[in-house]
């Protein structure tokens, strides 16, 4: 492979990982936190996150 094309595929699973590590950390914030308003803003926050790096 060429420069670019390792780039590429570096990236790809850079912002795989990262999406993976938002989606896990909205679900843990979700099970654990005690009442529905932190569980929305958790959800809210870091999904948007998780599924904005998995586009990506």
């Amino acid at each position: 492979m060429d420069a670019i094309e390792t780039a590429r595929v570096g990236l790809i699973v850079v912002f795989v990982l990262l999406g993976l590590f938002f989606s896990f950390v909205s679900m843990t914030g979700v099970l654990r936190l005690p009442d529905v308003y932190s569980r929305a803003h958790t959800a809210s926050q870091a999904d948007t996150l998780g599924a904005g790096f998995g586009l990506a």
